[in-house]
């Protein structure tokens, strides 16, 4: 378990550009001796694309609910009105 979280923190890291060079280059010469490694790899760069798209679809949700209630505001309703006005 604790090779793992230590790879955990080194894959993150790798991912995130900030090993030096030589730090770099030893871990992309053990990815080609250690298949566990590249398994590894692989899952943690697949779990950070899906927190990234879940993160965006919570931001989108949350920005179209403070549109909504802000296009029900006062100042909102005269926005709306003066940007239809324009086109």
């Amino acid at each position: 378990m604790k090779t793992f979280m230590n790879n955990t923190g080194l894959i993150d890291r790798y991912l995130n550009g900030k090993l030096f060079w030589e730090e770099k280059l030893r871990f992309e010469s053990s990815l080609h001796e250690k298949p566990l490694l590249k398994a590894e790899l692989a899952l943690q760069k697949k779990t950070m694309r899906i927190l990234r798209l879940f993160s965006r679809k919570n931001t989108k949700g949350e920005i179209e609910k403070a549109s909504a209630a802000f296009f029900k505001t006062p100042e909102g309703i005269r926005l709306k009105a003066k940007v239809k006005s324009i086109f």
